[in-house]
């Protein structure tokens, strides 16, 4: 599960997940807006530790956001890049976790909130083809992706769309359906 999303709806979905006993990593935006931060031992360690979390309990969360800050508080710290870039900046920074993270362990589904998060994530994978199947809920698709590193199910959501039991019933949905 990728959050790339910072509303209260996705925040909220993250948090009754949590509770549940999804793990998850919350990543920092000023190390996501870092240039070097692929290159540093946290990102590699941050990388190994999800993969061994997926392989070991088939699911994890990596998030941008919590209720303590977004986006927008770092972008009124940073003088380096407008709104837009580090917006695209982070997005491409996920993405590109992401697809390290695949490079080390196959998984079957990826669920991701927010359509700039998806496309940063489909354009680090290389993503060849996205072909819808149906919803899973109302406004809530499952796609089949085929890149060079992932082929399988993607479930996109927007950020600011269901209730607290959202994510939740995804991931039952996916654990049922053996994916």
């Amino acid at each position: 599960v990728v959050c790339g999303s910072v509303n209260v709806v996705s925040l909220s979905q993250v948090k009754y997940a949590e509770k549940k006993g999804i793990k998850s990593i919350l990543l920092s935006l000023k190390d996501l807006i870092d240039p070097s931060y692929p290159d540093s031992l946290d990102y590699q360690e941050q990388v190994e530790t999800i993969q061994k979390t997926l392989v070991n309990d088939g699911c994890f969360i990596l998030k941008t956001a919590d209720d303590k800050g977004d986006v927008v508080s770092i972008m009124e710290e940073s003088e380096d890049c407008s709104g837009k870039d580090m917006y695209e900046t982070i997005t491409e920074s996920v993405g590109l976790m992401v697809r390290d993270i695949l490079k080390g362990v196959k998984i079957g589904t990826l669920i991701v909130f927010g359509g700039d998060t998806a496309l940063g994530i489909m354009k680090n994978l290389n993503s060849m083809a996205i072909l819808p199947q149906h919803e899973l809920l109302p406004g809530i698709p499952i796609s089949i992706m085929e890149s060079d590193i992932y082929r399988g199910a993607l479930i996109t959501k927007a950020g600011g769309f269901g209730n607290k039991t959202t994510l939740m019933e995804l991931i039952k949905f996916i654990i049922e359906e053996g994916r």
